[in-house]
Formats: structure tokens, sequence, C-alpha cells
């Protein structure tokens, strides 16, 4: 078997028995293709969602917001072709599940033959229950929950008749089933339960209030209600008041309970951190923490669970006499913050435990070219997050051959969400040495805690907002780069890159064009213009003013165009086909070829060699030109192992008296890891002279 050592954690043996692969050429096409393939009827109405499975699926592959993967939600029949790769029930099917047994009963196939007689009985006890609270379903849904409590005995008891001889599928699809029946018997009856902190953000010794809340909002009275909560190891809770509840110790129908707790989160608590984030990765691969039950899962657990106990009484007109199994009710919830915004009303988040005081650095890293002998700029932000506030100072540890100015800064902050930004200027201090030099930066608090790590929130409608922390350092990359010295870089930024900074860093002037800017044409004393990723994708201003950039280039300016996603329109001078489908390179130690080694994109300022593609992350390049015309000439090749070689990841063309440069190079994904080969070659595209070009070409 493969992945043996998984069976040593625990991890139960399994195989498929059917392997499906979509028929990809059917996606588009409802016609019949005589491919071997089965048509799943994808499209057909179903009266619980209130649509069909395709448009759900559709709905699921357009959160994927950060790669555009917006797809419209197609009504009406559609079917979606299948092709049978393997299957060990038979290989005639004209139902995709055909051979497969999915019924409820099937989970008892490896017990024993009496054990898995009793249990089909009660199984099958419990599917006519849920039958007839299907029945009962109406405007009032009460009726419902006499038969899923009896749903609900039946699961226990098959659960209780197997005992140990159960196997591992048979718990987990009996707790499952235990636990969608205990939310139909709660939502049947009006019954709800939630856990709410006054707090968002925790600070390690702080203590918070949360409030269990039960409401009864159905025809049942509630009896004996008891909460708890289920706590982090060292952290602790008092419960200092309850309101709702009865004297008898009842909650009666339409009755909310508020059960009210104090919540200590002890000073060594750990800050809220992914659990695949916690330890450095082993290369790209995250380095998983020894408890299996994390392994996994999309995020960590909440850190609090509460937890209510009831028994449910029907009241006393009611003509039902006896409710089965309504003594031992649990319902649970993770506790969220819950606030209100002026705009949209009320939102959840969840509650996070972050540093006291964090620390966060501007720029973390910063490409330093070996000819600069002056000074640049780290800017150090303190946010408290202590109810009372921090004081103390902040200090800049620099590493040998450096010097930093101010040493340490002090801050006082009055109270938690309070910031304050200080500014260092660092310098060599003595002859520039090459490779990497690292500032450590640390907070300590007139209590002596010291913090030496910032975070930011990643928060977005779609993503439940988490915490992303990163060192409190500032690494210098000190490279042999050099700019062409009267280079003046306008650039328009697209989806996001740190184009930018990075010119700035090589030495080079930067100005943000804007969108008044770009159709004006106000492009005066600029000798360049970089179009961030996808720019003429994002930009509808940039795709109304193509003509104002091909003047620029035709009076003697460079344009250079990043990688877009689509077609480049009307900016592109000639012919060049960019898009959906086109070549990549992901494997980022592919070899490259320099074509024309002696191009000035390749000699002027800095020569560029087989060592400037060392070390690049993640990839080479992603949508390269696929086809082009003739006026455009290709400078690199470069391939995939076992594919063909792409000559689409730089194409360069003489546009009037300037010049015309697209790349499909990743260079927006070198700048974070300040990969020196890229800063290189980027400082001789914006250096770029549209005469050497043509004196280039004219030796061709």
């Amino acid at each position: 078997s493969r992945f043996s050592e998984q069976l040593e954690r625990g991890v139960d043996a399994w195989e498929p028995l059917k392997l499906y692969q979509t028929s990809r050429r059917r996606f588009f096409s409802q016609d019949t293709i005589s491919d071997g393939s089965l048509d799943v009827p994808t499209g057909v109405h179903d009266p619980l969602l209130g649509r069909s499975l395709l448009q759900l699926s559709r709905e699921s592959r357009s959160q994927h917001r950060s790669q555009d993967m917006g797809a419209p939600q197609t009504q009406g029949p559609q079917v979606t072709g299948v092709i049978l790769l393997e299957s060990r029930v038979g290989d005639h099917a004209q139902e995709i599940f055909e051979g497969v047994d999915t019924t409820l009963v099937g989970i008892t196939v490896d017990l024993s033959d009496e054990n898995a007689s009793v249990a089909q009985d009660y199984l099958e006890a419990y599917r006519s229950s849920v039958l007839a609270a299907t029945d009962a379903f109406g405007f009032d849904p009460m009726p419902m929950a006499k038969h899923l409590l009896e749903a609900r005995t039946q699961l226990r008891m098959a659960r209780e008749v197997v005992g140990d001889e159960a196997s591992k599928e048979f718990s987990s699809a009996l707790a499952t089933r235990l636990e969608v029946t205990d939310r139909a018997i709660y939502a049947a009856a009006g019954i709800s339960f939630d856990v709410r902190s006054v707090d968002d953000l925790l600070v390690p010794g702080q203590t918070v209030v949360v409030r269990a809340q039960l409401w009864n909002g159905g025809g049942f009275t509630l009896t004996g209600p008891e909460t708890g909560l289920s706590l982090p190891v060292g952290w602790t809770s008092s419960l200092v008041e309850v309101r709702g509840v009865s004297v008898e110790g009842t909650i009666a129908p339409g009755d909310l309970a508020v059960f009210t707790y104090r919540v200590g989160v002890p000073v060594n608590a750990d800050v809220s951190r992914q659990y695949y984030l916690r330890e450095p990765r082993n290369g790209a691969r995250y380095v998983w923490p020894d408890d299996s039950e994390l392994w996994g899962l999309p995020r960590n657990p909440e850190l609090v669970k509460g937890m209510a106990t009831f028994s449910l009484v029907l009241p006393s007109d009611s003509s039902t006499s006896l409710l089965q199994d309504s003594g031992h009710n649990e319902i649970s919830s993770d506790w969220r913050y819950v606030g209100v915004d002026p705009a949209f009303g009320e939102f959840e988040k969840p509650v996070l435990v972050v540093p006291a005081v964090s620390v966060s650095v501007t720029p973390s890293g910063l490409t330093w070219p070996q000819t600069d002998e002056g000074s640049q700029e780290i800017s150090v932000v303190i946010r408290s997050e202590a109810e009372e506030g921090s004081r103390g100072s902040v200090k800049i540890w620099a590493p040998e051959g450096w010097a930093v100015s101010p040493m340490s800064e002090s801050f006082d902050l009055k109270e938690a969400g309070s910031e304050s930004s200080m500014s260092f200027q660092v310098r060599p201090d003595g002859a520039v040495v090459p490779g990497r030099h690292t500032f450590e930066i640390t907070a300590r608090t007139d209590k002596g805690e010291v913090y030496d790590e910032g975070y930011a929130l990643i928060d977005y409608e779609h993503i439940q907002r988490t915490a992303l922390y990163s060192e409190a350092s500032a690494t210098v990359s000190v490279v042999p780069v050099e700019v062409r010295s009267g280079v003046r870089v306008g650039y328009i930024m697209g989806s996001g890159d740190d184009g930018p900074e990075a010119i700035r860093q090589m030495g080079a002037p930067v100005e943000m064009l804007d969108g008044t800017r770009v159709r004006d044409g106000d492009f005066d004393g600029l000798s360049t213009i970089v179009l961030g990723v996808r720019a003429y994708e994002t930009r509808a201003d940039l795709q109304s003013a193509s003509a104002q950039l091909l003047d620029f280039a035709r009076s003697g300016g460079t344009v250079i165009v990043q990688y877009n996603r689509g077609t480049l329109g009307s900016l592109a001078p000639w012919e060049i086909t960019v898009g959906r489908g086109s070549p990549r390179v992901s494997d980022e130690t592919a070899p490259v070829r320099i074509i024309a080694p002696e191009a000035p994109i390749f000699t002027s300022p800095n020569r560029i060699g087989d060592a400037d593609f060392e070390g690049w992350v993640q990839e080479r390049g992603l949508y390269f030109a696929s086809s082009w015309d003739d006026r455009y000439t290709p400078l690199l090749v470069l391939n995939d192992p076992g594919e063909e070689p792409r000559f689409g990841s730089m194409l360069a063309t003489e546009v009037g008296d300037g010049v015309f440069v697209y790349t499909g190079l990743s260079f927006f994904r070198q700048w974070a890891d300040q990969v020196p080969g890229a800063y290189r070659l980027f400082a001789n595209l914006i250096s770029l002279d549209p005469k050497e070009w043509r004196l280039f070409l004219a030796r061709q």
C-alpha cells in the first residue's frame, strides 16, 4: 500500500469502488459524444436547495475570488459527462453509483450477523421515523419533533447494541446522523444556542465576559437547563449571572436564558496561529503538529465551545402524552464575537488571541545596490491590544557592518487599538558586502515583556478572519544591480504587486500613474512606463488609453507590459496571443537559455547570465505569449521538464522611436524573496534604451 506510515497513526486502509474522470471536452457542450462517458444530470432542480447542484457548484467556484473564478449559475437542464476509469463493482453501469451500496444499512456490512440484523432493524425504524417527520412538515414544524426524537432513539439504540464491535465507518456514520438529527430536532422545536464574547481580540492575561444564550423559541418547556464552557488547558471560567430561568429551573416557551461567564486567558496562552503555520515550512511543505486531530482541517478549531443540556416537556394542553428520548438533550456552539456595522448591520467574527504588543516592519526586505553608500528608511509600527495600553521602547539590532540611527525609540500607547509609528535610518558602516543582512527589531515593555513579531488580520467577506504573523525583522539583500542614469519610471498598477517599491530599491525614481494621467497621456519626464501584473485586464482606463501608451513608445519611450490573463487588445502594437491556456513554466528551476546574449536587455547596465536565473521561487512565469507577429523578437527559451520549448516569455519590438516589451516572467513573485537576478534583469528592462535596441536589431 502507499503511504503505509499512516497506518501506524490510526488511519484505516481503504479503496474506492469506482473511479470517474470528468469528460472535460463535454464541459461546454450538451451534444451527445460517443466516448464511453456517462451523463450525470447536474441541472435537475432540487426542491430543498431551490436550485440545481450545478448552480450550487458554480456558486462554490465563484468563491475563489483571488483568481477571478466567478461563474454563471446557469438554469435549466444540464448534464456533466464522466468517464469510468476503473471499477471493482462492474464496468457497465448506467448510473454513476450503480453497484455501490449507498444505503444507511450498508454501514453494518462489517458487523457480525447477529449485531448486523439488530442494528439494521433500528436503522430501518430510524428511516421510518424520518419519513413520518417529513410527512408532518408544515407551516408549524413542532409536530415533526416527536418523530425526530423517535428517530434519535433508534440511532442511539443501534449504537448501543453494536458497542465495541463498531467499525470506524459505522461509528463515524452514526455520529454524523445523530448530529444531523439533533440539529433537526432543535430546528423543529425552535431551540437555538450561541456563545458570544464581548471582545474579538484578546491578549494573554486578559479576562473577558462571555454569554451563553439559550433561546426557547418553540412550544416546549425546557427543564433543568445547564450550561458549561469547554476551554483550553490553563484557561479558567466562572459563572457570574443567570437570567431567564425560572425559580423552578425551567425556560418557558418563547423565553431567552442568558448565562454570563468571566473567562480568564492565562498569561502564557498561545496566540491564535493556524496549526500548519506554527513551525517553519519544510521547503514548500507545511509541517503539521503531532496532534492528528488537526490534520487536514481548513483552520484551527475554536478555542472555546459552549454546551447546554436540558429536558423537553410538552405544554399541558398537548394531545401527546409521551415524548420518547426527551430527557437528554445537548446542544453546543463555538464562541464568536457579534458586532454591528452601521451600514450593513450585525456581523460575526471569530475570537482571536493576539500579542499584547505587535511589531510590524516596513519594508521587511530591502534590495540594496552594492554601489549605494547612502541610507534608507525602515518604518516600525507598534500596536497595543491590551486594555490598559502598553509602554516601553523599540530597539533595532544591526548586523555586523551596518549602522542604525536612532538605535531605539520609546512608545506610550494609552489603550487597546492604539498605534505608534517610528522611523529608523540604516546605512553601511564601511564597505558594502554582497549577500543578506538581517536587522532584528524588538519591543520591550516597562514590565519587561519582549515582543518580536507582528501580525496582519486576513479579513474578507468570504474568508473567516485569521491572524497571519511575521517576524519583526528587515532583511537587506545587497545586490550588484545598476539602473541607467536618467531613467524615470511611471508605474500603472494592475491587480496589485510590489513593482514600484522594487524599482525604488534598485535606485530609480517611480511615479504612480492614476487614471487621469493615463487617459490624458500625461507622461512628461518619463523614460519608461511599466504596467503591473494584469493591468490591462483590470483597469478600464488603461483599455481606453492604449493609443496614449503607444504614442509614448513611438515618441521614444520604453513600455514594459507584465503578464496579462487575457488579450492585450489595442495595447499591443502588433498581433500577439495571450490568454487562458497560454504556456507557462511552473518549475522555478527550469533551465533558461538566452537566445540573443548581446541584446541590450542582457548587457546593459547589468550583464545577465545563467546565475541570474538561480534562486527563483514558485515558478519561472505564466501567461507566455503563444503566438506573435514576426516583428516581435523572442529573447528567452525555457520549458517545464518533458514539455516543448517556450519562446514567448519575453518579446520585444520596435515601435516608432521607442520599444515595447511583453514579459510573462514572474518578477512579482521574486520581489518578496529578494531574488538578485530578477532585480538585475528588471533593472535592465526599465533601463532599455530604444536607440541601443535599434542598433542591436541592425546588427542582427
